[in-house]
């Protein structure tokens, strides 16, 4: 995985088949392990409610989230958010712990730029006021602090203070001009080399030494049984994919952003993929849909959702909101 700078303007359509520090990041989760033993979801109910609120009125929120954790949440089907953060995952599920804790950040957070902040990669509006008196051109450029990378021009933020880079990553500025997330401006060798999770490597041609935590991804450090090289892998291969899409691989929800992908096994829930209106795992038959007429309805400040293959009724209330009637889809608001 090599995202060490990035350059992918928001414009870029999913096809359906900031700078403030991180406040509560301050220690680096290593956890290579299931963490998903408890067959839980990523969040719960309620802050799962909360982030896809957000996620329907903070624009570039979604896409943020999908781009960083490889999680599809880029919808306006709120009900279908709330299943895909919620709902119960597989147990071999890797790298839950990890993902929650930027969703679970960015889930309590106050507004729209502090919850893209818990994100490593954070997308904006091209008049985004933090861009102001920076460069930000084509090769980028830091943020006053130095723990960020500003990519104004490509409408991208990278966060090297996020847990997602190896810890110490700052904003540094190589030899070509280009600035980017990086532990150190020396190493020694190019070959990937695993740390539990966490993949390091050099630049080939920075010679900037980088480190990712694979867990972000829901993947796991080790050699692509393809090239030989140690990386970010899911079963055995490094996980590339051509085009942004979220779509039904069989019976695998399968995310792709920025050319990698992530899985969820809805055969190993007792379910199928249904790719409507996104590809959500779907684990009973004759039972309820997302798709549903009766769902995403608002009943004073409760809303009909259905979670899990589950009908159930959420007020909004109990979280600090009332139920937001919207042309596009009602939600917690």
């Amino acid at each position: 995985m090599r995202r060490a700078f990035v350059v992918a303007p928001l414009a870029v359509a999913l096809a359906v088949v900031a700078c403030p520090s991180l406040d509560g990041f301050t220690d680096h989760v290593k956890d290579p392990t299931d963490a998903s033993a408890s067959g839980g979801g990523f969040l719960s109910l309620e802050d799962a409610a909360k982030l896809c609120g957000k996620v329907q009125t903070c624009r570039n929120l979604g896409y943020s989230i999908g781009y960083s954790l490889l999680i599809p949440v880029q919808t306006s089907n709120f009900s279908t958010c709330v299943d895909i953060l919620s709902a119960p995952l597989p147990k071999s599920q890797l790298g839950v712990t990890q993902q929650a804790a930027s969703l679970a950040c960015a889930a309590s957070a106050a507004n729209c730029p502090t919850a893209a902040a818990c994100l490593p990669y954070e997308f904006i509006d091209l008049d985004d006021p933090r861009c102001g008196g920076l460069d930000g051109g084509a090769n980028g450029d830091c943020s006053p602090d130095k723990k960020a990378v500003y990519a104004c021009t490509s409408q991208l933020i990278t966060h090297c203070d996020h847990p997602y880079f190896y810890p110490g990553s700052t904003c540094l500025v190589d030899s070509s001009g280009v600035h980017r997330c990086a532990a150190s401006q020396t190493c020694t060798s190019t070959a990937g080399e695993c740390n539990g999770s966490i993949v390091t490597y050099c630049g080939s041609v920075s010679n900037f030494a980088y480190g990712e935590d694979c867990s972000y991804w829901g993947a796991s450090c080790g050699t692509d049984q393809a090239s030989g090289v140690q990386d970010c892998v899911l079963n055995g291969l490094t996980p590339f994919c051509n085009q942004d899409s979220v779509q039904c691989v069989g019976d695998r929800v399968r995310s792709c952003y920025g050319g990698f992908f992530s899985e969820i096994d809805c055969a190993a829930l007792g379910g199928k993929c249904d790719p409507n209106p996104v590809a959500h795992c779907s684990r009973a038959p004759n039972a309820c849909k997302v798709t549903d007429p009766t769902v995403n309805v608002c009943d004073g400040d409760s809303i009909s959702l259905c979670v899990g293959s589950k009908s159930l009724s959420f007020d909004c209330k109990s979280i600090g909101l009332s139920c937001v009637v919207d042309p596009k889809g009602n939600y917690c608001g």
